[in-house]
């Protein structure tokens, strides 16, 4: 799982997505997650003020959680019912990752070709 403090800016932020080839960086407080910051928000403004931008301006923080264990449909209804795209993912009262409805999307439509 890809993370940043939030005391780092937002130019690092974007720099650690891009190494990684990822859509989301999960921002800690401590070792505590805190919310998610999405290149796509971070991509629309001009690169030369993410230097002087703290990640905390751009955090969407997890209002939304769901266990490793509950199945892809229930996972899909919970963020469907909230009216959010995005929730955290929790094994053992930890996080592990996110999942967005647009992942959750794509993870049926595979299930769908393969079966």
């Amino acid at each position: 799982m890809l993370t940043i403090s939030v005391n780092d800016y937002a130019m690092e932020a974007q720099r650690l997505m891009a190494q990684q080839q990822s859509g989301w960086i999960v921002v800690l407080e401590g070792l505590q997650m805190i919310g998610v910051v999405f290149a796509q928000e971070l991509g629309a403004l001009p690169p030369a003020t993410l230097n002087d931008l703290d990640v905390r301006e751009y955090l969407r923080p997890f209002p939304l959680t769901v266990s490793s264990d509950v199945s892809i449909e229930e996972a899909k209804r919970q963020l469907i019912r909230s009216g959010l795209d995005f929730m955290a993912v929790m094994e053992n009262n930890q996080p592990i990752g996110i999942l967005t409805l647009a992942s959750l999307e794509q993870k049926r439509l595979q299930q769908r070709q393969a079966g």
